[in-house]
């Protein structure tokens, strides 16, 4: 808000309480595209996000468990993404997305490591969103990292 100061009287009035319920402040990004359309990832922090403009945005969404199950392979390989759009890994058929439309002035709340992918709903016209990252909870973030590498809430950290 502070580096555009004329895009704030179109942000969502989202209260503190929202935003510090998921956690604590981090940054605020702001997306400005054209029929833009993300490679399938996960992020590490946790994000609220608001479509200012532009129609709207399509999500793909998987829940950490069934990404961990049969979206991902090797963090060392791939990093936060998905190797399923190589089309070369046949575990990804059997996974199940959450499909979710946003629109012009709604918000949505995306999880920690949650993997998704982002499609502007329209070529026509240019799409504007703002994110909320947001610090994760160190034990959310552990648990659900360990899911991610197939290990369990017990097992001693390790990277994978």
């Amino acid at each position: 808000a502070q580096t555009l100061p004329g895009l704030v009287p179109h942000l969502p009035a989202i209260s503190d309480e929202i935003l510090d319920a998921i956690g604590p402040s981090e940054q605020q990004t702001i997306y400005i595209g054209r029929g833009t359309k993300t490679q399938l990832h996960y992020d590490s922090r946790e994000n609220f996000l608001c479509v200012l403009s532009g129609g709207s945005k399509n999500f793909t969404l998987y829940d950490p468990l069934t990404s961990a199950a049969l979206l991902y392979i090797d963090a060392n390989q791939y990093g936060n993404t998905s190797p399923i759009e190589d089309g070369d890994y046949s575990m990804a058929k059997y996974a199940l997305p959450v499909k979710v439309q946003i629109h012009t002035g709604d918000c949505m709340y995306l999880p920690i490591y949650w993997f998704h992918s982002v499609e502007a709903a329209t070529w026509d016209s240019r799409s504007i969103s703002v994110n909320w990252w947001r610090r994760a909870d160190p034990t959310k973030k552990d648990i659900v990292g360990r899911l991610l590498c197939g290990q369990t809430h017990r097992q001693a950290s390790a990277k994978c």
